[in-house]
């Protein structure tokens, strides 16, 4: 946990680009804004020809720094520009502002859970219950609607059989 009562960490499959430069998580050079993600952005060559014209100092070939790059540069406005698949993470130590982005089609799954001012994320519920053994309560009604009914999404997909995990 750093000084700002954040953690965050990140288990990653190298694809793209396989150097160390590339790990997670990624910081901007003035440390200003950090991220997690776990997906891939099919159009990152295009846009970080974008992203250099406007100024980014790209220091990688991936498409994980274009994400970080294409935020700080387009703000949230940066995901109607993406082509692909994620679920990301982005943490503004000076704002302590975190904002968790999930792709359109929910292809890259992004489970949280929120308990007074902790908020935990993953990309499965397994990865919050490990970490936070409170979590480990079910969802009375979504259960019992499950075994009953065969009813798996009554709220739209939003719930999980974990009380307090979305």
């Amino acid at each position: 946990v750093g000084p700002n009562g954040i953690a965050l960490g990140h288990r990653r499959l190298k694809v793209i680009d396989l150097s160390e430069a590339a790990a997670q998580p990624i910081w901007l050079p003035d440390k200003s804004l950090c991220m997690v993600y776990n997906g891939e952005i099919h159009n990152y060559l295009e846009l970080a020809a974008e992203l250099r014209s406007a100024g980014a100092r790209l220091r990688t070939d991936n498409d994980t720094e274009i994400l970080l790059w294409s935020y700080r540069t387009w703000g949230e406005e940066c995901f109607e520009r993406l082509n692909g698949m994620w679920a990301a993470a982005f943490w503004e130590p000076a704002r302590r502002r975190l904002l968790l982005s999930r792709d359109r089609f929910g292809i890259k799954p992004l489970y949280y859970s929120q308990l007074a001012a902790r908020i935990a994320f993953a990309s499965e519920p397994k990865a919050i219950l490990a970490a936070f053994t409170d979590e480990r309560r079910a969802d009375v009604d979504r259960v019992r609607g499950f075994v009953t009914n065969q009813i798996q999404d009554p709220d739209g997909g939003t719930g999980t059989f974990f009380g307090n995990i979305h």
